[in-house]
This record gives C-alpha cells, sequence and structure tokens, in this order.
C-alpha cells in the first residue's frame, strides 16, 4: 500500500498494528473498545477510495516555504510568502519540562493551527532542525503523547487540503545559516522574481538561491550571516532604523557601537563586508560603499588597534649575569638552558648588531 498511498498507511494503522500484536493466538477474536482504533477504520473506510491513486509525476512546486523551531524557553515559526507573517509561543513550567522532540512536534502543530487558513489548498515546504520529527510526523510513534500530535497535525493538513511537498524536510543545525541566508531572497529584487507564474521558469527560480550562495565558501557565508544577525538584531532596537535598504548613516552609528563595545578590527572588516554582502544579494546600494562608512571604519580600526611591542635584544651584559648565577651550578638543566644562550648568541642571535 505504501507505494501508492505513502506514508498515510504507517501513520494511520500504527495503533490497528498495536492492537494486532496483542493477539494470545491466530484466531483470537478482538472487541473493539480503543477510539484509537477505531478512528483508524473509519478513516480507512471513509478515504481509502480516494487516495488509492499514484500519480507517475507527483512533484508539486512549492508556493509556501516555512521554517520552524524550537528552544528550551519558547517556539517560533516563518514564511515570507504570507506577507512575512510570524508565529510565536513562549513555553509554560509544565511544557519546558516536555523533551525536545515534543516541543519541536508542539512547534509545527501550533504553526499549522495559526495559519490553517492562509495555507487552505496550497503546497508547502516545511523545514525544521529536528529530525526525529520528520519522522514521526511521516510515520507516527509509539510514544502517545507525540503519536497524537502527529496525528493532530495530519487532521489540519486533510481538512484544509494543505499538501507538504517531499514531506517536511529536516535541516541540520549547522546547515542553519544557509537557511537564515534564505531570507534574503524575498526581498528587493525578489519580490518581482517570485512573482513568476510559468510553471517551468519558476522551477528553476526555486534553484537559484542555492547557485547565488554557493558563489561564496561555505564558511564564508556562515561568517556573514552570523555578522548580519547581529546587525539586525541592533536595528529592532530602534523604531527607525531599517534593515535593508540600510543607510550610511545608521551604518555608521553601529560601527561605533561595536568599537564602544571593545570589539576587534577584524569585527568592523567581517561587518562590513556581510551587509554589503546582503545588499547584493537582494539588489539594493551598498551603504558601505559610502566614503562615510569607509572613514568611520578606517577610525574604528586606527582605534582598536595595539601597538606592536618589540622585544629588547639580548645584549652581552645578560649573557654574562646568567652565567654567573647559572654557570656555576649544580643543576645540569640550568646549565644546558646558558649553554643553548651562548651557543645561540654566537651563531645566529646576535639580533643587536
Amino acid at each position: 500500500m505504501a507505494p501508492v498511498l505513502g506514508n498515510v498507511t504507517r501513520l494511520m494503522t500504527r495503533n490497528i498494528y498495536r492492537l494486532i500484536e496483542s493477539r494470545v493466538s491466530w484466531d483470537y477474536t478482538f472487541k473493539l473498545s480503543d477510539q484509537d482504533v477505531i478512528n483508524e477504520l473509519l478513516f480507512w473506510k471513509v478515504h481509502v477510495s480516494e487516495i488509492n491513486v499514484k500519480c507517475l509525476s507527483d512533484y508539486k512546486i512549492p508556493s509556501v516555504v516555512m521554517y520552524s523551531d524550537a528552544s528550551s524557553f519558547a517556539c517560533g515559526a516563518y514564511s515570507c510568502q504570507l506577507d512575512e507573517k510570524k508565529f510565536h509561543k513562549m513555553w509554560s513550567e509544565d511544557e519546558r519540562e516536555r523533551s525536545s522532540t515534543w516541543r519541536e512536534m508542539y512547534a509545527i502543530k501550533s504553526c499549522l493551527d495559526t495559519f490553517q487558513y492562509q495555507l487552505v489548498g496550497k503546497v508547502v515546504k516545511l523545514f525544521t532542525d529536528c529530525l526525529n520529527c520528520v519522522h514521526i510526523i511521516q510515520t507516527g510513534s509509539s510514544k502517545p503523547v507525540l503519536h497524537q500530535l502527529a496525528m493532530t497535525i495530519f487532521s489540519v493538513c486533510v481538512k484544509n487540503s494543505i499538501y507538504f511537498v517531499n514531506d517536511i524536510q529536516w535541516i541540520p543545525r549547522d546547515h542553519y545559516s544557509q537557511a537564515d541566508s534564505l531570507n534574503l531572497f524575498h526581498v528587493g529584487r525578489w519580490t518581482e522574481f517570485h512573482k513568476e507564474k510559468d510553471k517551468s521558469l519558476k522551477e528553476l527560480l526555486f534553484k537559484l538561491p542555492d547557485i547565488v550562495l554557493k558563489s561564496k565558501a561555505k564558511n564564508t557565508v556562515k561568517k556573514y550571516n552570523y555578522a548580519f544577525r547581529s546587525w539586525c538584531k541592533w536595528c529592532k532596537n530602534y523604531d527607525s532604523v531599517n534593515i535593508m535598504p540600510a543607510t550610511d548613516y545608521h551604518d555608521s552609528l553601529y560601527l561605533i557601537y561595536l568599537m564602544q563595545n571593545e570589539c576587534s578590527s577584524s569585527k568592523i572588516e567581517e561587518v562590513i563586508y556581510s551587509i554589503a554582502w546582503a545588499h547584493n544579494i537582494a539588489g539594493y546600494n551598498n551603504p558601505c560603499a559610502s566614503d562615510l562608512v569607509k572613514n568611520v571604519a578606517e577610525g574604528a580600526k586606527r582605534q582598536l588597534s595595539r601597538p606592536c611591542s618589540k622585544k629588547e635584544p639580548i645584549t652581552t651584559e645578560i649573557l654574562t649575569q646568567l652565567v654567573k648565577k647559572f654557570g656555576s651550578t649544580d643543576n645540569l638543566l640550568d646549565k644546558r638552558i646558558v649553554t643553548m644562550c651562548l651557543i645561540g648568541y654566537a651563531g645566529f642571535l646576535r639580533c643587536s648588531y
């Protein structure tokens, strides 16, 4: 059944299978009293005919891309295609005590509950950093509380005709910097790109961000992402400051803010490069190219730079003192060190000459 019907065969037969495995003999007769088993049987009675079909070309281009995540304090979800609307929730004391898998599952469930009316009939691509969630949503779980969340997610999707293209996709944590970069591809010039109606061109469009990101090394993209997120976090403290397109005035103030926090001169360069990188991707003018930002950056690097402290060269007077102090000692280790200093000085370490 699975090759045609898909993962629903495992998700909607888990309780039936559990009941069958509990039999004491081959011909054992069950008395159906478990409501979960009854609900699964009713599901197949109603839906088996309509889902018993398989398209040879089953790939669908997603119209909505969503990202969800959960921590020990809160959870949230985001989609650029839904007018950049966000979902977030702080955990209660009881919810904080739950497993990380439960929190990630609940984040996906709450995200769909929040946006379900805007996702009616749409093809959705959902990304999460929890590999267990991907497996549980596809096949269910032996733990009742997790299986119930999977069933709720499935019910919301069936009720609103929400289709997950290629199921929910897992993003490893170390790849999340690339996921953060994807937000850059929904502002500026990209807002016009996403209005493309032609199906074949739109399929090529979804490959464009990956190609653009590969113009830089993977570690460079991660470093730029980190620096750009710091800029975004600072901007959110002020209503009058735009993240993009930014102004050279606000960029200069941000550099002064970093300088006051005693960051290194390399951090100043990293911030400038990251802001320029993000604006170039979005198609905005680079605010860091202005003379104002360049002058502030040079002034900051000069102020943050530390003078070189050159070591004084060794002299014959210093060697004489070493010989007088350690030359007549019975400690073989001290004599060896003094001998090495004398040989080195005589051979090639006379820097004062």
